[in-house]
């Protein structure tokens, strides 16, 4: 099911990609809960008090990149890291402008 979860991930980064893979850029993102409510607002609806803190078990952009980076150089083959070709990649290639 790797391949639906890279391509619902894609779907998730196209959306929202700020608040997911670059979170030190939120600030420039005008539709986010942490641009458009107090943070009394935020705090009631039980949100972190920092987007870093939102998803903590989501890599960044430059992990990321450094995965995909790192399969390419080692030569590794698609049953050492199905999940990268599979789930980063798609997410990825949905993520970066065109």
């Amino acid at each position: 099911q790797r391949p639906a979860l890279g391509e619902c991930l894609a779907r998730l980064a196209a959306a929202m990609p700020v608040a997911f893979l670059e979170p030190q850029l939120n600030h420039l993102n005008p539709s986010s809960v942490y641009s458009t409510k107090s943070a009394r607002e935020r705090a009631l609806l039980g949100l972190p008090s920092r987007v870093e803190e939102l998803c903590p078990d989501l890599p960044d952009l430059e992990r990321l990149m450094g995965d995909i980076g790192g399969l390419a150089d080692s030569g590794a083959r698609y049953t050492e890291m199905p999940h990268v070709i599979e789930v980063t990649l798609p997410m990825l290639c949905h993520y970066l402008p065109r």
